[in-house]
């Protein structure tokens, strides 16, 4: 029995090997090791011993494949963030919103971390948290900040996420916290101008 043991080594070698080196989502596969236990409880309790005994390490082996390359595959498939570029209705903004936010918190620069997005409830408005790094309310002249960020947030229509957002009549807005994630203040972005927009649905 103890030749059936190499291959199963072998394949423990490579699962520690990916998931050191792929960051792997161990829950989405970790269900698999139950088939081979449950198998040897009943083929122990009900059937065949022997036959239990002999298909157990292949059993195993397969558990540990579908593990590693299983797990793989799903951080694979969620590695990037979706896009709102496509997206039809405010369901659908929804659905990509919570699948989003397994990519947060997201530095964007030195300055800046996107923290959080939600689609208000109840609401067409689909509203980011950004943080502003080196930012405090208590030694920061608040109406001047909060002008000069509702500033630029004019003028968004040259984003194909924002058009398709306001065609189909969802409003965009940004709350910003300071670096001790306090408060600083709320604004809509301005899209006014995606109404005279020729290329609303064009690439930007």
């Amino acid at each position: 029995m103890t030749y059936k043991l190499i291959p199963l080594t072998i394949l423990a070698v490579i699962t520690v090997y990916l998931i050191e080196t792929y960051p792997l989502k161990p829950v989405q596969t970790l269900w698999i090791f139950a088939v081979p236990f449950i198998f040897y409880a009943l083929t122990h309790k009900f059937g065949n011993p022997k036959l239990s005994n002999e298909l157990l390490a292949p059993l195993f082996s397969f558990a540990l494949i579908f593990y590693a390359f299983g797990g793989h595959l799903f951080q694979q498939n969620a590695q990037k963030p979706k896009n709102v570029s496509n997206i039809v209705n405010i369901e659908e903004l929804t659905t990509i919103v919570e699948q989003n936010k397994s990519f947060l918190p997201s530095k964007i620069d030195e300055l800046t971390t996107l923290l959080d997005i939600n689609v208000l409830e109840g609401s067409d408005e689909y509203i980011l948290t950004l943080q502003l790094h080196d930012i405090d309310v208590d030694n920061t002249n608040l109406e001047l900040l909060n002008s000069t960020l509702s500033d630029g947030l004019k003028g968004q229509c040259q984003h194909k996420g924002y058009r398709n957002l306001h065609k189909l009549g969802i409003k965009v807005s940004y709350q910003y916290v300071d670096d001790n994630k306090r408060h600083i203040g709320t604004h809509k972005a301005d899209l006014s101008a995606c109404k005279k927009s020729k290329t609303i649905n064009s690439e930007a």
